[in-house]
């Protein structure tokens, strides 16, 4: 599959240590391709430096490793209204570049959103599902 981890499930990842947000990004880079844009990396740095208080060495190095393990891409441009916030567009705009399967995100504003140009908004509980089950159950709509 293909997936968009928004920042907040990466910086959960990291934060963490363990529990879902670090198993849902292991299992992407393990058996998944991983994409992501400048954005989402340059905010999960900044993030993990000022809001986590990460040291810098190891912001970077995580930034680093997500330039060498994840497909980084331009996010596509979207019409303004596409999202609640404007931050929230690169990331949206990314899923739809890459044609990705799921976009997850710990953001329900973008989760409510639910499909957008047939990528899939997902929680990192439903990610970790549709891996396990290595499979997306079908649509019911």
């Amino acid at each position: 599959m293909k997936i968009v981890l928004d920042s907040n499930v990466l910086i959960a990842a990291v934060a963490a240590g363990a529990g879902l947000c670090s198993q849902v990004a292991q299992e992407c880079l393990a058996r998944h391709q991983l994409v992501v844009c400048e954005e989402i990396i340059e905010e999960v740095a900044r993030n993990l430096r000022w809001k986590i208080k990460l040291p810098a060495e190891i912001a970077d190095r995580v930034a680093r490793t997500l330039r060498q393990r994840a497909v980084v891409m331009r996010p596509a441009r979207l019409p303004d209204n596409a999202a609640a916030h404007a931050e929230d567009l690169p990331i949206l705009g990314v899923a739809v570049a890459s044609r990705a399967d799921l976009l997850v995100t710990g953001d329900l504003a973008l989760r409510q959103i639910g499909v957008i140009e047939g990528v899939r908004i997902v929680s990192p509980r439903e990610c970790w599902r549709a891996l396990r089950e290595k499979a997306w159950p079908e649509e019911t709509d």
